[in-house]
């Protein structure tokens, strides 16, 4: 069956082209689009966690002491009341919240930078500004991380009696992390005393309404919010990253090639209604005729997706060499590629069934009359 349908579709070059072209089409329309959408999205997100926490709870009396910005770091005194992590599990708009303990003051290269103990396993604040290219040690074998305007030169630093270790650099901020010296810690350690939690707030939350119901049911404690502007642009940025405009454009495209794909199966079907006819008063049953019509659609949409996959694959590689702040293809979830490929070619497929159905019902007599 599938020689005689290669037999034929090698009669019908033009159809056989245009068919294989537009599934092609379809194919790296998908797979461009899937790659494109990925790296925005991790674009993104990597840019909305670099606007760091939304509130963050401090020592009550800090802001009677001039303590009012959150950009200004942790409180020099004081330290929150037990359980106050516990405490935040009551509140359902808290997404994430992160301890910091302030440990003191050093002078390093002739900057005095702030000591802060953290847990990286649980740091949505430090990490993402966190440079690539200066992580040495970090965060496996818990190198402290320095803040962009503490020199590097001959860095030594003893904490708990350990001399440090360097582990990272953290791009410029324009904040108090630009002279801070991050420590890493035991989380249990963190959470006994800590000098503020950083709080991360769910979409859509209002920061003053957060700020107002943590500070009434949570004693000894106020809250330091960061500018609306911020946590306006946090949600603008996660609306972004999740939004399916890209997806949406990309699937008109797709059911537009798969249409021209269906169109040129029933054009064939129509061309060739004396052959079928003549099929059938030969003899052939009416699955014959159907199984020949759908076995040319599968090598044809076979042959177009292997093709489009094959041609977006390079090009993606091509783009990932002359840029290098592209994310890998692999990176990109090389199953979901594979399965977007696969349903375009089944797809593909399917637009044969009903052009493949109208011959199957075709009368021998009247479809060898009609192509007279």
């Amino acid at each position: 069956m599938l020689q005689l349908a290669l037999k034929n579709l090698q009669g019908r070059k033009a159809y056989s082209a245009i068919i294989i072209v537009a599934v092609a089409v379809a194919v790296i329309m998908a797979l461009f689009t899937h790659f494109v959408t990925n790296s925005v999205r991790q674009e993104l997100e990597g840019k909305r966690r670099m606007l760091g926490p939304d509130l963050a709870l401090v020592p009550k009396g800090s802001k009677e002491r001039g303590h009012i910005y959150l950009s200004k770091g942790p409180p020099a005194h004081g330290a929150l009341p037990a359980g106050t992590l516990e405490q935040l599990g009551a509140f359902p708009d808290v997404d994430a919240a992160v301890p910091q303990k302030r440990l003191g003051l050093v002078t390093a290269g002739g900057v005095q930078a702030t000591l802060i103990g953290f847990d990286p396993a649980a740091d949505f604040v430090v990490l993402p500004w966190l440079d690539p290219r200066s992580a040495k040690n970090f965060p496996g074998r818990g190198g402290h991380v320095l803040g962009a305007l503490v020199p590097e030169a001959g860095f030594a630093l003893a904490v708990d009696g350990q001399q440090g270790v360097l582990g990272g650099r953290l791009l410029k901020t324009g904040s108090f992390l630009d002279t801070t010296i991050f420590v890493p810690k035991p989380a249990a350690e963190i959470a006994r005393e800590p000098t503020w939690i950083l709080l991360k707030l769910r979409q859509g939350t209002l920061l003053d309404a957060a700020a107002n119901r943590l500070e009434v049911n949570i004693p000894g404690i106020e809250v330091l919010p960061r500018p609306e502007m911020f946590k306006t642009l946090n949600d603008q940025l996660y609306g972004l990253a999740d939004g399916g405009a890209f997806g949406a454009a990309a699937l008109l495209a797709i059911i537009g090639t798969l249409l021209v794909t269906g169109a040129m199966f029933a054009l064939m079907a129509h061309e060739r209604k004396r052959e079928f006819g003549l099929l059938k008063a030969m003899g052939a049953k009416n699955t014959c005729v159907f199984k020949l019509i759908m076995a040319e659609a599968a090598l044809l949409g076979s042959t177009g997706a292997t093709l489009g996959a094959g041609t977006a694959v390079v090009c993606l590689l091509c783009a990932r060499l002359l840029s290098s702040d592209l994310p890998s293809v692999l990176s990109s979830g090389v199953l979901h590629m594979l399965a977007a490929t696969a349903l375009i070619m089944v797809v593909a497929v399917l637009t044969a069934l009903w052009p493949a159905l109208v011959a199957t019902r075709m009368e021998p007599y009247a479809a060898i009359r009609s192509g007279e």
